[in-house]
């Protein structure tokens, strides 16, 4: 049997699927009752309103599975205090997925890892995003990927014993995903100019690689066929603006 089985990925993009078809659903749940599941959820990327939507519809699913870190905490566009709201409001316990931001809360700034020392000079960066969620009652599992000894030695450190953040190591923290946010910004906005002979060099290399490579994404791929031969990938630095009329999913898709 599965312990856990999720439907993958909920969005706007695919709701109306899950939500106007019950036959899959009917279906696990006629597993569940068989004792081939034992829970039933789904991992969710939008917005608030939509996982209201969702949960309100399907009220048979027992839990969510969130991207939740102190970085995405007041993020409006992933609005991740909005939607632990939600399953608190339908009482479906959260399930914790990107808790260190795919590793982007490892390091912090020089000022705020030594604002977080002061507070807990025993604790990494990275045992403050177990903390943050450690905090929040409605938590029930963090997914953590560790990649070497080290991170598995400080995780078993962090989780031998609960010690959630006090309010004043919560503003802390916040105040740590602010200054992580405006360096990110700062270090956009500090890059340095490039010689024009430099830059043209560059792009026609870049179109000779272009030109002998027609049919693949050279670039990061977005998953779309489509888009990716239009956009050939998406491209380091590339600004890409997705534009659409309200309600055709323009959100969910970026």
């Amino acid at each position: 049997y599965f312990d856990f089985y999720l439907y993958h990925n909920v969005c706007e993009l695919n709701i109306d699927k899950y939500i106007e078809d019950d036959s899959l659903t009917e279906f696990l749940l006629r597993m569940k009752e068989e004792g081939k599941i034992r829970h039933l959820g789904f991992s969710f990327h939008d917005s608030a309103q939509v996982l209201d939507q969702m949960l309100t519809e399907l009220p048979d699913m027992e839990f969510v599975q969130l991207q939740f870190n102190y970085l995405d905490y007041e993020d409006p566009r992933v609005q991740s205090r909005l939607c632990y709201e939600v399953c608190q409001k339908h009482g479906k316990p959260v399930m914790v997925m990107e808790p260190v931001r795919g590793g982007k809360l490892v390091s912090l700034s020089p000022a705020a890892t030594e604002k977080l020392r002061s507070a807990r000079p025993n604790d990494t960066t990275v045992s403050w995003c177990f903390r943050f969620l450690q905090g929040l009652p409605n938590v029930k599992m963090i997914l953590s990927g560790m990649s070497n000894m080290d991170q598995v030695r400080d995780n078993l450190g962090t989780y031998a014993a609960d010690k959630p953040l006090n309010k004043e190591e919560f503003a802390k923290i916040m105040e740590a995903a602010e200054q992580k946010i405006f360096a990110v910004a700062e270090g956009r906005e500090n890059k340095g100019f490039t010689h024009i002979r430099d830059a043209l060099v560059q792009v026609y290399d870049r179109l000779h690689l272009l030109a002998e490579n027609k049919t693949e994404a050279l670039g990061m791929p977005t998953g779309f066929s489509g888009l990716d031969r239009v956009l050939v990938g998406l491209g380091k630095s590339d600004l890409v603006l997705v534009g659409a009329r309200p309600g055709l999913g323009e959100t969910s898709f970026a």
